[in-house]
């Protein structure tokens, strides 16, 4: 509305660009651990700004970091071409408006105090990412319409063998309709990979088989490694990504793709954050209404409700949730907190999320 069109407006003016400090470090603080907070006391700010003090929750901020400068014609141009033949691209050397490894040490606090690497999105800083890049992947991947969706995950990968998703598509079948109806060759759903540390090729970056090289890209079928890799030259065709902080990559729902195995030899570990944006016509948002900023207890009941979800996935084993009996237990009464607040969230979505056998 336009109050806060005005606000916004007001709040761009004093914008100042956060950076690292010597306080923004992950350290173990056994009273803010998982397990010793009432429920109710989660849904409030304090704790969550309590817990990483170097990052902002529904803080007066949130609006100021988030410009999106112009968008060149020719990268616009190059990029869709990208999209157009190898289902990807990637974008380096991004000005996010503030340093983005504030994020990293922000997801290794969280880890310390029980909480899993995706609940980095109770931070304004993670909340403001999706909305910095919508111009971008709306001017890139066709149809105009897509927003963020608010699917979202994030990631912690630590040496030496810890290992992201395995190989797979995000949209295991391909329905005609998930392609753009002005330019077949451009999708209606994309993910962007957003690395939060420097990713390389010792602790698991992730790798893609490019669609000009992938026989089964536009067919309607899940496939197995067997059916793509036939020939022991067909595994040249893997390109690795590694990236530093900051760097992101914008894929298509059809891009086979998966993150390596940690190894002895990294330096430390992968973090990153996945975001998915879509046509609403063809994919609708997890949140009924939208806004940019959700309120802390539409940020928990998210959080929640995609560990339940991620938690059913059938795509392999991979330490983005746990199965110990504790973690579901806590899910499960996280849940029931926060049923009032699940209201707010797509009717098919919080479905799916009810009838998990984790509930």
């Amino acid at each position: 509305n336009q109050n806060t069109k005005k606000k916004k407006k007001k709040k761009k003016k004093t914008a100042t660009k956060q950076t690292m400090s010597p306080k923004a470090k992950a350290e173990l603080n056994p009273a803010l651990m998982r397990e010793l907070q009432q429920t109710r006391c989660l849904q409030d700010c304090e704790y969550w700004r309590s817990l990483c003090p170097w990052l902002s929750v529904e803080g007066e901020t949130m609006y100021e970091i988030y410009d999106t400068g112009p968008l060149e014609a020719e990268e616009v141009e190059e990029r869709k071409e990208r999209m157009r033949r190898d289902g990807f691209y990637i974008v380096r050397g991004t000005d996010w408006g503030f340093d983005i490894q504030l994020l990293e040490e922000g997801v290794k606090q969280l880890l310390l105090h029980g909480w899993q690497a995706t609940f980095i999105t109770m931070y304004d800083e993670a909340w403001g990412l999706p909305y910095k890049l919508r111009e971008l992947i709306n001017e890139t991947t066709g149809d105009s319409g897509k927003s963020f969706n608010f699917d979202f995950l994030g990631y912690h990968v630590s040496p030496p063998s810890e290992a992201g998703m395995p190989p797979h598509r995000d949209f295991p079948h391909c329905p005609p309709e998930s392609w753009c109806a002005t330019d077949q060759d451009l999708p209606r759903v994309v993910s962007c990979w957003i690395a939060l540390s420097d990713v390389d090729a010792f602790n698991s970056c992730l790798y893609m088989l490019p669609a000009c090289k992938d026989a089964k890209y536009r067919s309607g079928k899940s496939e197995s490694a067997e059916e793509l890799f036939t020939t022991n030259e067909s595994f040249q065709d893997i390109v690795a990504l590694p990236m530093d902080a900051g760097d992101f990559v914008v894929f298509s729902h059809r891009v086979y793709h998966w993150g390596s195995s940690s190894t002895a030899c990294a330096s430390h570990p992968r973090v990153a954050l996945a975001l998915g944006f879509s046509d609403p016509s063809f994919k609708p948002p997890y949140l009924v209404e939208p806004e940019p900023f959700p309120s802390c207890p539409i940020r928990l009941a998210l959080n929640t409700a995609q560990m339940i979800i991620y938690n059913k996935r059938d795509v392999g084993p991979w330490p983005l949730t746990s199965d110990k009996p504790s973690d579901l237990a806590f899910l499960a009464s996280l849940y029931r907190m926060l049923r009032p607040v699940f209201s707010c969230l797509d009717g098919v979505y919080r479905n799916t999320i009810e009838s998990s056998p984790i509930l």
